[in-house]
């Protein structure tokens, strides 16, 4: 058998859900248009491989990118299978050379 020794009512006060859900509906806000806002860039990259007329990659070559606009010059050097990525490259038109001990140079606009 049981018997409530004391009974006592107690107010209805909110547990602070309507804040909770106020906040997560701005954070998820937030972080929804963060995204789109931050792919509006003026910036770019260049990539690709390097294969030599058999198909096979070209280790050690020097990829060179020239804003035709600014004439400024950007470097790399392809990796063990031929890749190469030219980063934070202002919006232009490049003109973009090869170069390797034992090939021909090629260049591309």
């Amino acid at each position: 058998m049981m018997r409530f020794v004391s009974f006592a009512a107690v107010p209805f006060r909110p547990c602070g859900f309507p804040q909770l859900t106020r906040f997560l509906a701005l954070a998820l806000l937030a972080f929804a248009t963060a995204g789109p806002a931050l792919s509006q860039s003026d910036r770019g990259a260049i990539a690709g491989t390097v294969l030599d007329s058999s198909g096979a990659a070209v280790s050690g070559a020097t990829v060179t990118a020239t804003d035709t606009a600014t004439n400024t010059v950007y470097n790399a050097t392809t990796g063990p299978t031929g890749g190469y990525r030219l980063y934070d490259l202002r919006v232009s038109l490049y003109k973009v050379s090869v170069a390797a001990p034992g090939f021909k140079t090629e260049e591309k606009t």
